[in-house]
């Protein structure tokens, strides 16, 4: 039988006790990470692409954790080439939000900032709601809030060329990663997959789920065995 190049597995619950009681799909590495909110298989309204496609292409096969604040830099900026969206809302949210207040995830604030911010630092500053204060106190909000975002577009630029060598190490081809967002179809009815549509209605575990992707730049959803 033909074989996938990459079997990714991912869990559906009809409600994941995760606080937020959301519906929806998550990668099996990502199901005890709290920052984690299942997501469905649908495409969003301006973006071509549904979270859990992100997840997988921009995320997972890309080699970066899941969550974090510089993990979601570096696959925003993966999403930017796939899809053609602009990451920048996204990123100004990230800063709005979480950093702009020092809430930083995955890492501590001071190893967020780039150089030029962290030689600005006093010595005894440490604790990430500290870091920011002083900067803004020193900067004024709107500059220290355009060089948060500066940082990301960097950072996403910057790993750029180790993202794309680690989706290729798997064997997929890196140049595929639109078509096979945009053509989630099934490669014969006689093999065990049923469409997403179908389960995210009716089906929990413990069926055993897999996103499989072909070289061709193919990716379907379904059942395992």
């Amino acid at each position: 039988m033909f074989e996938p190049s990459v079997t990714v597995p991912i869990s559906y619950c009809a409600e994941w006790m995760d606080g937020y009681g959301a519906r929806g799909w998550k990668i099996d590495m990502t199901v005890d990470d709290p920052e984690i909110i299942a997501s469905t298989s649908e495409t969003g309204l301006h973006i071509p692409t549904s979270v859990l496609i992100h997840d997988i292409l921009d995320h997972y096969l890309c080699g970066l954790p899941p969550s974090g604040h510089r993990n979601e830099a570096i696959a925003l900026h993966q999403l930017a080439l796939r899809t053609g969206a602009d990451p920048l809302p996204d990123l100004a949210q990230m800063v709005d939000e979480d950093l702009i207040h020092g809430h930083v995830l995955g890492e501590t604030m001071h190893t967020f900032l780039p150089e030029n911010l962290r030689r600005q630092l006093p010595e005894e500053l440490a604790e990430g709601q500290a870091i920011a204060h002083y900067l803004l106190s020193i900067l004024g909000q709107e500059a220290f809030r355009e060089l948060l975002i500066k940082r990301l577009v960097e950072l996403g630029q910057d790993s750029a060329a180790q993202a794309r060598a680690h989706y290729q190490s798997s064997g997929l081809q890196y140049n595929q990663r639109a078509l096979c967002a945009s053509t989630c179809r099934y490669p014969s009815t006689s093999n065990p997959f049923i469409p997403l549509s179908t389960v995210d209605q009716s089906i929990q575990p413990p069926v055993r789920y897999g996103a499989f992707l072909w070289r061709s730049g193919v990716i379907s959803f379904g059942v395992t065995v």
